[in-house]
Parts: structure tokens; C-alpha cells; sequence
């Protein structure tokens, strides 16, 4: 007769016991890598060499689900701080800013106030980006406000910025269409991780500056070669690694 061995009955617990155990670290795992609720906005920060449009490839709701634009507040990296360094740096202040790459349709302009408060404006035109109900192509763009104080003077012809603070006008992702042109609200390019900023003054050598700031200054003023001091006003996002440069100084 052929006899069947039954496992003893202290074993198939400890088996069941087993099993149990590795399907709960399972769905324990399964629960780290599950996606969140929603995807999470990022920009794409092009190179100082950059030739296309940062926001080519952003994504937006439709404008039949999209809320109207109002003003939203997007607080800067660092804290207001209290300025304790002379401010009168900022009465001198060009009138204009812009960063750019001197490539593609792309800009972002700052309009400076004595004060060192601003108004800015990021603008993308993307005409080849058209759909049923916008024929007429698709504008990347962000209205925002700010103001910077000074910090420190590091010699006659550089200060150190702190971003005290900065309002982007419009939701960031949303979208209208009007007449025939789609409007993709977008975050204040040129303020990626804006902390500090650097200011540079015109006379300034530019033997140690940043070479971020140099791709970045000769792409928007058109330089051959970079000169040995500079011929204009320089204001470089130091974490963002981003340069503006004055216009019409």
C-alpha cells in the first residue's frame, strides 16, 4: 500500500504563516512605487547654449476645463529677509532686463522700478502648435510682479539680490483660446530655484563670472566672443543658473 505523508500540523501553519508574510511585504511594496494623485509640473532648463524654446513640450488643460487665469502667489526659495546693505543701487537700475538665448521666439522681460520692485513677462511663440479651436497657433506665457533688495556689495561693480518676493498673475498649466490663439499659462522663466541673484554692473571683467551667465549673456546680446568687461548690466539667478542682461540702457 502507498502511503501519503501529510506534513505535520505545527509545519502547515508555519507555511501559512510564510505565505502570509510575503504577500504583505508585496503590497507593501506595491505601495511605494504607486503613482500619486497627479502628475507634478516641472520645467525643462535648457543649457546656456540652448537654440529651442524651454516650454516646448508642456502640457496644459483644455480651455473648456480650465478655470479663469487670477492671480496666484509663488513664493520664492528663500525667505523675505530684512536688507541691512545700502539700497541705493536700485535707483540706478536699467530701465529693461531680458533673458533669452538669442535663439528661437522665446523671451523673458523685466521692467525695473526704483525700488527694485518689477513686472515681468515670459512670452513663447509656438504658431506651429495649432489645434481645431486654435488655428492660429499656441503662446506660452507668464505675467508676474516681484522685487528684489540688496544684501551685500561685493565690490564697485557687483551686489549680491535677494528675491524678496514674486506673484505669477495667471494658474500655471491652465489655458484660454481667444480668437483663434491658445494661451498656455506658464511658470517665471528665469526664476527656476530664485534665491540670490547677482548683479553686475556695466565695466565689470567677465574673467570670473559664471560661465552660465557669460552662454547666457552672449546668446541675448549677440556677442562674436565674449568682451573683457561688460558693456551692459548683468543680473544672474544664482541656484537657476540663469543670466538677464539690461536692453535699451
Amino acid at each position: 500500500m502507498t502511503h501519503i505523508s501529510t506534513p505535520h500540523p505545527g509545519r502547515r501553519l508555519a507555511a501559512v504563516a510564510a505565505l502570509a508574510a510575503t504577500l504583505a511585504l508585496t503590497a507593501t511594496a506595491c505601495a511605494k512605487v504607486a503613482p500619486g494623485a497627479g502628475p507634478s509640473a516641472s520645467i525643462s532648463t535648457p543649457s546656456a547654449s540652448a537654440t529651442a524654446s524651454p516650454s516646448d513640450s508642456a502640457t496644459s488643460s483644455t480651455a473648456a476645463s480650465s478655470p479663469s487665469p487670477s492671480p496666484t502667489a509663488a513664493s520664492p526659495s528663500a525667505s523675505p529677509v530684512t536688507p541691512t546693505a545700502d539700497q541705493s543701487i536700485l535707483a540706478q537700475l536699467p530701465a529693461q532686463f531680458v533673458f533669452a538665448s538669442g535663439a528661437g521666439g522665446w523671451a523673458t522681460t523685466l521692467t525695473m522700478n526704483k525700488d527694485g520692485s518689477f513686472t515681468g513677462s515670459y512670452l513663447d511663440d509656438n504658431m506651429g502648435d495649432t489645434g481645431a479651436d486654435y488655428p492660429n497657433g499656441t503662446v506660452d506665457q507668464s505675467n508676474f510682479t516681484g522685487s528684489f533688495v540688496v544684501t551685500a556689495q561685493v565690490s564697485q561693480d557687483e551686489y549680491t539680490l535677494h528675491l524678496q518676493s514674486l506673484t505669477v498673475q495667471s494658474p500655471t498649466g491652465t489655458s484660454t483660446i481667444q480668437n483663434g490663439t491658445r494661451y498656455v499659462y506658464q511658470d517665471a522663466y528665469g526664476f527656476d530655484k530664485a534665491q540670490d541673484f547677482s548683479l553686475y554692473l556695466p565695466g565689470r571683467a567677465t574673467s570670473d563670472l559664471p560661465q552660465a551667465f557669460l552662454g547666457w549673456a552672449q546668446g541675448s546680446q549677440g556677442w562674436d566672443t565674449v568682451p573683457a568687461t561688460l558693456p551692459c548690466w548683468g543680473l544672474y539667478n544664482i541656484s537657476g543658473q540663469e543670466g538677464f542682461t539690461s536692453q535699451n540702457d
